[in-house]
């Protein structure tokens, strides 16, 4: 069976949701790894899992590989494909906002004349 624009629409559709939140990744933590570095040891394990794991998030990619490659109906593969996206782009999003909210790692940063 032959994709169809529709498949194709929702295939870079979650694509595209998926790469929006790699880039604010890439683009946002490191210079929050910069700030917080003095007070390392005092991180909330939230910030620390985010610092160490952020860089692995691609890696969301592979299901949708799988799935599009695999699947025999390009309609099902283009469904899942893009719930699995909206899924994990949002759960990543949500996270990565929530694990660098630091409010007193921050104000000693202010303190510090860091920022």
């Amino acid at each position: 069976m032959k994709a169809t624009v529709r498949d194709l629409a929702w295939l870079f559709l979650g694509l595209i949701f998926l790469g929006a939140v790699f880039v604010a990744a890439y683009s946002i933590v490191p210079p929050f790894e910069l700030i917080y570095q003095p007070w390392e040891s005092e991180l909330e394990l939230q910030t620390v899992l985010l610092f160490a794991t952020y860089r692995w998030w691609p890696v969301a990619l592979l299901p949708v590989a799988y799935w599009w490659l695999m699947s025999p109906s390009p309609r099902s593969a283009a469904n899942r494909v893009l719930a699995w996206s909206i899924a994990v782009s949002g759960l990543l999003f949500i996270y990565g906002w929530w694990a660098l909210q630091q409010p007193d790692i921050m104000l000693k940063a202010i303190a510090a004349g860091q920022t």
